[in-house]
C-alpha cells in the first residue's frame, strides 16, 4: 500500500480531479488507516468463488448502492464489468503501457500458478510514467 500511496500523492490537483472523475474515491481508500488483525480475521471468512464473506448462517457482501458510497462514484448507466476468461494479448498489454515488447515479456512470472507481472515491476513502470508527467498512461495503467 506504501508504494500505491506514494503514486497516488505524485498526481497534481488537475491529474487527482482526472483521477477521481473517472475513478471516484479509490485514492482516497488508499489514505484509510488498516487494522491489520481485522483483516486477517476477517479474511478467513472470504469466500473467493462468491465473492463475499460466508459465516455460519449468512453471507455479507456490499449492496451496489454501498460500493457507490464506498467509492463515490455513481454506477447508474455503467454497464457491468463481466469477466469472461478472456486476457488482452502480450502486444495490447505493451501499446497500452507504452513499453516495447520483448521487454514485456522478459517480466512476465508464473508463482505458485499465477502468471503475470510483479508487483515491483508495475509499481516502478507508474513511477517512471509519473517521472514522465505521461498522466494520460498512468491513469489508464494505474492498477487500481
Amino acid at each position: 500500500m506504501t508504494g500505491l500511496r506514494e503514486l497516488g500523492r505524485k498526481l497534481k490537483t488537475i491529474q487527482r480531479d482526472a483521477f477521481r472523475k473517472k475513478f471516484g474515491n479509490l485514492l482516497g481508500l488508499l489514505e484509510v488507516e488498516v487494522q491489520v488483525p481485522v483483516l486477517a480475521a476477517l479474511a478467513q471468512y472470504y469466500d473467493p468463488p462468491l465473492r463475499c464473506f460466508t459465516f455460519s448462517n449468512f453471507q455479507l457482501v456490499p449492496t451496489i448502492e454501498e460500493f457507490e458510497q464506498i467509492l463515490d462514484l455513481p454506477l447508474e448507466g455503467k454497464v457491468p464489468y463481466k469477466h469472461l476468461e478472456q486476457h488482452a494479448s502480450m502486444l495490447v498489454i505493451a501499446r497500452f503501457m507504452k513499453i516495447q515488447l520483448a521487454e514485456l515479456k522478459g517480466k512476465f512470472v508464473s508463482r505458485k500458478g499465477a502468471k503475470g507481472f510483479s508487483q515491483k515491476f508495475l509499481e516502478a513502470h507508474l513511477r517512471q510514467l509519473a517521472d514522465k508527467k505521461d498522466w494520460e498512461t498512468f491513469m489508464v495503467f494505474s492498477p487500481w
